[in-house]
């Protein structure tokens, strides 16, 4: 099992790039492994007004085979 950090902002999440951040679906989000949360809360911070509503979540993967 993994357990990997998201930020999410409504029913979005939020990306990172060069220029800052942007809304994304779950597929393009940036994600951190759960030992970076106080990292992820700096880079949030440093993106300023209008991302102050954004929440960490908590993403756990299980791996198994797939069936098909």
């Amino acid at each position: 099992m993994t357990w990997l950090i998201v930020a999410k902002i409504d029913d979005d999440y939020v990306r990172f790039t060069a220029e800052g951040g942007e809304r994304c679906g779950l597929g393009r989000a940036s994600v951190f492994p759960e030992s970076q949360a106080e990292e992820l809360r700096a880079r949030l911070a440093r993106l300023g007004e209008g991302w102050e509503k954004a929440r960490l979540m908590l993403l756990t993967i299980y791996e198994e085979p797939y069936g098909g």
